[in-house]
């Protein structure tokens, strides 16, 4: 009866030691990641990037992976990103290929922007146009979103008032 026992507990904890393992690696894939003037989403390992934020000569293009279909390419729409109480509203268009579907536009307000991957809490992004049903709507976990956000702003930088 001992012998059963210790290996049910055996078990037991072989399963628990799995699962945590598994969970470990679902949650390093739900993960922001900063690479070369991008601040991404997601991975190839998954089902592509999700999201991605890039500085190209100071400006910041942000893109969200849509369900839009080809007939939409072109198409007006907006980026409402949520974090917390903070609230960012992006005009963008749709680029769409025969692989893949982005909603695309520039951030204007950069401050706001690094705000929204400060306060500890996900990310909502929902992309939406003139048809009420949302075109995309994301929950973005906030593992390493403040040092991804930290790294760049450092290469585009929230613009300095001077001279006042």
């Amino acid at each position: 009866m001992r012998v059963v026992s210790i290996a049910a507990i055996a078990t037991l904890c072989a399963t628990s030691a799995l699962a945590a393992a598994t969970e470990t690696s679902e949650e390093e894939l739900a993960s922001w990641y900063y690479v070369a003037q991008s601040l991404t989403y997601g991975g190839y390992e998954t089902d592509g990037l999700s999201f991605y934020a890039n500085c190209e000569d100071k400006r910041l293009h942000v893109a969200v992976s849509t369900n839009a279909q080809t007939a939409q390419n072109g198409k007006a729409v907006r980026f409402q990103l949520a974090s917390g109480p903070l609230r960012l509203t992006i005009p963008a268009r749709l680029e769409v290929s025969d692989m893949e579907a982005y909603a695309v536009g520039d951030v204007e307000t950069l401050a706001r922007f690094y705000a929204l991957f400060h306060t500890g809490k996900p990310i909502t992004v929902k992309v939406t146009g003139a048809d009420p049903q949302p075109l995309q709507l994301l929950q973005l976990s906030p593992r390493n979103a403040e040092t991804g956000a930290r790294r760049l702003e450092a290469v585009c930088p929230v613009a300095r008032r001077t001279g006042q």
